[in-house]
Formats: structure tokens, C-alpha cells, sequence
């Protein structure tokens, strides 16, 4: 008796996980280095194999709000080792100001046919940090202006969208050589009061 009760708790446990499941995109939380273009970031989505099939992509990303932060000077949903890479109709944008460089990007793109694995990188992001100090950006999915990203999956359930950071950080050796010279000058200052 305690098995059978044991057993349907389980299934219940598992068709709730399933009912509950949503095809999901996460921005995630990427460190990058000050004054670097060329940085690539992935994007990646996520769902239940057969439910979040997916058969495409609307892809909103605002940096900063669309007025601060590093620029993305490149959007790569179709490459190679993203999931639309096999099968998609090409890599659509709204235009002007929504293509790079800019803060504010769309990508969208549909497959040929059929769906695709909604497991893996959505898009590769390359970003440009030059004349940037140290800080720490918001990278959202949703744009004030054109509304929120999209997955278009097999279930048609609403998309999970996770907002991620930005956070540009110098380089260790750079941290070491700054600190190096706070302990410099550190000492000069020590010694001239010994002295004076």
C-alpha cells in the first residue's frame, strides 16, 4: 500500500514538472573586459524536448536600458552551434536602430520546416566595451519599445525569460599593477612624514 501511495506521488510530482513546463530564454550574467571589442557571449534557451519544440525566435536585447554599456556590435542566431543553425530561414532584424552596432538589438528567425531542439545557444552576442570603466549592466529580453522575446514552440506556451548583467571588470593583471601603485605612493607619503 505504501509503495502504490509512494508511486503516485511520484507521477504527480512528474506531470506537474511537465504541465509546468515553458520553453525559457536566459541572458545570464557575463564578465567581459574594459576597452575589448570582439567579446562573444552566448544566449542560451531551454525547455522540455517535445512540448518547447521550437519553430523560432523573436530575440528583443536592450543593454543599459538602450543608453549605457557595452555596444553589441554583431547578433548570431543561424551560426554554427546555435540551435536554429540546421534549419532556419535566414536572420531577420527590425532595421534601424535595432541592428548593430547599438544597445538596443532584434533578432528573428524561423525553421525551414519542422522544429528544433529547444536545448542550447540561442544566439551569440559580440560586444565592444572600448572607453568603458568598470561596472555592471543590465541585459534584458524585453524592449520598452518593441515588448518581450519570444520562443514560438510546439506547445505554445508563454516564453520564461530570465534578465541577466553585463559586468565589465579589468583584467587581474591590471588590478595587481593598480595595487601596486596605491602601495607605492603609500610609501613615498609614509616616508616623507618619517622624514619630515
Amino acid at each position: 500500500m505504501i509503495r502504490k501511495m509512494l508511486m503516485a506521488a511520484v507521477l504527480v510530482a512528474c506531470s506537474a514538472t511537465i504541465a509546468t513546463a515553458a520553453p525559457t530564454i536566459t541572458a545570464g550574467n557575463h564578465q567581459l573586459l574594459p576597452n575589448t571589442s570582439g567579446q562573444v557571449i552566448s544566449i542560451l534557451a531551454s525547455g522540455d524536448f517535445l512540448a518547447d519544440a521550437l519553430a523560432g525566435v523573436d530575440l528583443f536585447l536592450v543593454i543599459g536600458g538602450g543608453t549605457e554599456g557595452p555596444m553589441v556590435t554583431n547578433l548570431d542566431l543561424i551560426g554554427a552551434g546555435t540551435i536554429f543553425a540546421a534549419s532556419n530561414t535566414g536572420q531577420q532584424d527590425f532595421g534601424a536602430p535595432y541592428i548593430p552596432p547599438s544597445r538596443e538589438i532584434v533578432g528573428i528567425t524561423t525553421t525551414v520546416s519542422g522544429t528544433v531542439n529547444p536545448n542550447g545557444v540561442l544566439a551569440y552576442l559580440t560586444l565592444d566595451t572600448t572607453g568603458l570603466a568598470a561596472g555592471d549592466y543590465t541585459l534584458s529580453l524585453t524592449s520598452d519599445l518593441i515588448g518581450p522575446s519570444v520562443l514560438y514552440s510546439a506547445g505554445a506556451a508563454p516564453t520564461v525569460l530570465i534578465n541577466g548583467t553585463l559586468s565589465v571588470v579589468p583584467e587581474p593583471s591590471s588590478v595587481v599593477l593598480g595595487l601596486f601603485g596605491i602601495a607605492g605612493v603609500a610609501a613615498i607619503a609614509i616616508r616623507r612624514r618619517r622624514i619630515g
